[in-house]
């Protein structure tokens, strides 16, 4: 049996961004998901997603057109 320092359940945004923190540390992590592939059946994946630095998702979606540019503006201010 391999033995891991961290082991996370999950590979969801969530999951990811804690291995990748937990990486750059030279932690060693592994990560165990139960599906098969990232398709949710009914609900289309995003293909961007806007995380802010405290670990909230303030936004995802698939382009300019969904929301970002406003998503931005509430949590970052307006462009200067």
């Amino acid at each position: 049996m391999t033995k891991h320092a961290v082991v996370i359940a999950g590979g969801g945004l969530t999951g990811l961004m804690l291995a990748a923190e937990l990486a750059l540390a030279r932690v060693d992590v592994a990560i165990f998901e139960r599906r098969e592939n990232q398709d949710l059946v009914g609900v289309p994946a995003p293909s961007a997603v806007l995380i802010r630095p405290d670990g909230y998702v303030a936004w995802a979606g698939a382009g300019m057109d969904e929301g970002l540019r406003e998503a931005l503006t509430l949590w970052f201010g307006a462009a200067a």
